[in-house]
């Protein structure tokens, strides 16, 4: 079936394995949603590259988990590019912890990582923690350093857009796993 051709088929790959593509899947298409809203709100270069590399990545390590059936690697690049590169950029140029963005992002790092077991689970989540703690201080004592919107439309946009990204990532997930 086209499910079985996309997430990996039940019996050559684990539950994890097939967790990591579908949220593979879910990034390519958030980071690509992303980058075509965040030109159509003329938020700036920066933001629009992040995506789009993103992006990128994500369909990079996609085809590794697929083609290699790798599961490893592509989940701690996966989670090093989300914890050291997306969130940091995206918090800053993307309104902070007021943004949707960073948002579901961060719901889609925090399952990547509790898919891990024994220490690189608590070191993912660990990083994930202090990543965020760091931006939520520097976002407290620099407010100026977090770019803000132009327009309380372009907030609603992007929160909205935020919440319907996590909406998506957490339904999919319960649904892979109840089935």
């Amino acid at each position: 079936t086209l499910v079985a051709r996309l997430i990996g088929d039940e019996s050559l790959l684990p539950a994890e394995h097939r967790i990591l593509n579908i949220m593979l899947l879910l990034g390519i298409l958030l980071t690509i949603l992303g980058s075509l809203l965040n030109y159509y709100m003329e938020l700036g270069t920066a933001i629009i590259v992040i995506t789009l590399f993103s992006s990128l990545v994500f369909t990079i390590l996609y085809g590794i988990s697929i083609i290699r059936k790798q599961y490893v690697l592509p989940a701690l690049i996966f989670m090093c590019t989300c914890i050291f590169l997306i969130i940091p950029s995206i918090w800053i140029t993307n309104g902070g912890i007021l943004g949707g963005t960073t948002l579901y992002i961060v719901t889609i790092a925090s399952v990547i990582a509790s898919l891990f077991r024994g220490v690189r689970r608590f070191a993912l989540l660990g990083c994930l923690l202090l990543v965020t703690l760091v931006l939520l201080t520097i976002q407290y004592e620099h407010p100026l350093l977090i770019t803000g919107y132009i327009s309380d439309t372009e907030r609603y946009i992007d929160v909205s857009f935020g919440l319907l990204g996590s909406i998506i990532v957490n339904s999919a997930l319960i649904i892979f796993i109840l089935n």
